[in-house]
């Protein structure tokens, strides 16, 4: 799917076919529309495969007269588990030329809503710089809401693990980690990358655009920071409630084992005064005798130990 659009009247309006200076916004591409970029609008080939690519990180690529930008853009899908909710990312590839501003995805994504619904109303896509870092910043604080939900998450599962130890909930801090683990390397990929672009060196920078890169720096160092708070938080817990399943086991085990060793004691007993054909019923409660003595000063010690 294929749309341009363009700033008009004070926000963006979807045309019907492209301008000069448009947003022409490309999702799930036909052969037919990649070929219409880069033989139409002059789109580099060699962008075509990492704007394509799910796995691509974010990076920065020119080619004469037009740059490559790969953005990681945060992405929520069903967990294993119904009503959970975990987080992958997914590439954008914004290309920036001097007549227009292209952007191709190969799934929406609601960050692209927000600036077609108006929700964003100071991006003109004819101010490609300015254009760029409003995404980025839309993009940054989609990260930082999904963040914030996981974190929430991971304080919800945190109590229920306190009351009880089951598999749901750890199977459940599992899937925040791995959401942790893609947005880690994706923030990182997009922080080396908006650090690169604030040089000026691969897409020029005017002096407007300066207050907007500074507020999009910011928000990207905040979700950087906040993703290696929640990382560290979610490892310490595990490896705390790790120790606390170990130590459980090891007091089962240990009960376990002293009821075994008193339960073996009757059996040692009867069998002593078995060992003839018969037990003489004269000596029956002697035997019984014996067998709780012996069960008792088991227990004692055994208790005296903290065994039982």
């Amino acid at each position: 799917m294929m749309t341009f659009w363009k700033k008009l009247g004070g926000r963006l309006t979807r045309l019907p076919q492209s301008e000069p200076g448009c947003w022409i916004y490309v999702e799930a591409p036909t052969e037919e529309e990649l070929r219409l970029l880069v033989y139409g609008y002059g789109v580099a080939e060699s962008f075509i495969p990492d704007c394509l690519d799910e796995e691509e990180s974010s990076h920065v690529d020119q080619e004469p007269g037009q740059t490559l930008v790969i953005v990681d853009l945060p992405v929520s899908q069903p967990g294993r588990e119904e009503g959970q909710t975990s987080y992958q990312t997914m590439p954008v590839g914004v290309i920036l030329q001097e007549r227009y501003f292209i952007t191709v995805t190969m799934h929406p994504h609601p960050v692209f809503e927000e600036f077609f619904t108006g929700s964003v109303r100071e991006c003109d896509p004819q101010l490609k710089t300015q254009m760029l870092l409003h995404l980025w910043l839309r993009v940054t604080n989609h990260y930082i809401a999904a963040l914030k939900d996981l974190g929430r998450r991971f304080t919800r599962i945190e109590t229920e693990l306190h009351r009880s130890l089951r598999n749901r909930e750890l199977m459940e801090l599992l899937e925040v980690e791995k959401s942790l683990v893609y947005f880690s390397t994706s923030l990182k990929a997009d922080e080396l990358t908006l650090r690169r672009i604030s040089t000026g060196r691969q897409i020029k920078l005017y002096e407007a655009d300066q207050d907007l890169l500074d507020d999009v720096l910011i928000e990207t160092d905040q979700a950087v920071e906040l993703c290696s708070i929640y990382t560290g938080l979610l490892s310490r817990t595990m490896e705390a409630f790790g120790s606390v399943i170990s130590n459980n086991l090891n007091q089962v085990m240990k009960v376990l084992t002293s009821l075994t060793l008193v339960m073996a004691i009757p059996a040692v007993v009867s069998g002593i005064f078995g060992m003839n054909v018969g037990l003489p019923t004269d000596n029956f409660w002697i035997a019984m005798g014996v067998m709780l003595a012996l069960v008792l000063i088991a227990c004692i010690i055994l208790t005296k130990k903290k065994m039982l």
